[in-house]
């Protein structure tokens, strides 16, 4: 995203012959809203001000965030993998099939 931002400044100053419009507040408003609105969200509701940070310390607020999501999503995925190979249940019960006698020869042990 960074790398975008000086490109773009190049070309206001090859192009227009002005002054980069992107300065250091500006990038950061637009990588700030490069990220996922829940995450965004979470951000302000932390009570952190976007232009009282430096990018660093947004970058790494997200990436926190990213790890957090990321963590949920390979849970689930284990989850539903286990259900999948027959694994059982969230609670930790095994789901299978208990012997039942066999309703005709009751004498017998056969299933």
């Amino acid at each position: 995203m960074k790398v975008l931002i000086r490109i773009a400044n190049r070309l206001f100053l090859i192009l227009d012959g002005t002054a980069p419009n992107i300065d250091d507040s500006n990038t950061k408003k637009i990588i700030f809203e490069s990220f996922r609105d829940d995450w965004k969200k979470d951000y302000l509701k932390s009570g952190n001000v976007v232009a009282n940070q430096t990018l660093t310390q947004i970058i790494s607020y997200m990436s926190l965030c990213k790890a957090v999501s990321d963590s949920k999503l390979d849970n689930k995925k284990r989850n539903s993998t286990n259900r999948l190979r027959g694994g059982g249940d969230n609670n930790g019960s095994n789901n299978k099939k208990k012997k039942q006698n066999c309703p005709i020869h009751t004498r017998s042990n056969h299933t």
